[in-house]
């Protein structure tokens, strides 16, 4: 009679090791089945190419930050936002997609919307030269990428759109 008992443990233990711990118990006692996260874009901010201190006295016009799309397709970004490490600044963004392996140049200032520059509008400059994060979430609330920067040198930035980021 033992053997029936030990036959059946190791039924359960192969069933559980092969469908993970969590897979089986769900199973087993009725819990609910976790669903894998979907992958979100890899849609990356680089800091490095962006101007968050220009030269001289700060002009919403002159700084931007730079957002790259990595991905092998174009990237609807309607609702998404970004903001500074305090949320005191937000953009959001409406009817734009970024396209396959391009990037987008988020001005603080105003200016004409393009596929390589979008305009914030603000009247004062958003990053502060002594260091700042910046995050990207998607409309779901999702967080995209969130980068640091330490303090700048006006005017200075560490390459081209695009061209810093890694993965």
């Amino acid at each position: 009679m033992w053997h029936v008992f030990w036959i059946a443990a190791k039924i359960v233990g192969l069933l559980a090791a092969c469908l993970g711990i969590y897979s089986f118990l769900s199973i087993l006692c009725g819990l609910p089945r976790l669903e894998p996260c979907p992958s979100s874009p890899h849609v990356m901010i680089d800091t490095g190419a962006s101007m968050v201190n220009p030269s001289g006295k700060d002009n919403p016009g002159d700084e931007y930050v730079c957002i790259v799309n990595l991905e092998d397709r174009r990237v609807g970004m309607n609702g998404w936002e970004l903001s500074d490490a305090g949320h005191q600044n937000t953009y959001t963004f409406s009817h734009f997609s970024l396209a396959p392996q391009q990037y987008v140049r988020l001005h603080s200032g105003a200016g004409a919307d393009s596929q390589t520059d979008l305009y914030w509008g603000k009247g004062t400059a958003v990053w502060d030269n002594n260091g700042d994060a910046v995050l990207l979430v998607d409309d779901s609330g999702h967080r995209i990428d969130m980068r640091s920067y330490s303090e700048r040198e006006d005017g200075v930035t560490y390459g081209e759109c695009g061209a810093s980021v890694t993965p």
